[in-house]
């Protein structure tokens, strides 16, 4: 089933991996913010360049496959 989330076609697709990779690390990293100092998470400038550069990544992957809507 979670390998449903990353195949795309026949083959696993490295930007799909890439997407729940960042979302299970930041998840963690937020429910451990709030669980141990009950605020929320301050992300510095490397972290946000990082996720940007990841999104962008992720984005230019996905246009080429995108076909005409039907």
């Amino acid at each position: 089933m979670a390998l449903d989330l990353v195949q795309e076609t026949d083959s696993p697709s490295l930007h799909r991996f890439q997407m729940i990779a960042w979302t299970l690390v930041l998840g963690l990293f937020f429910l451990n913010s709030v669980y141990f100092s009950l605020a929320m998470p301050q992300f510095d400038a490397t972290m946000l360049g990082l996720m940007g550069i990841s999104n962008g990544t992720y984005l230019g992957f996905k246009l080429p496959t995108a076909g005409p809507a039907q």
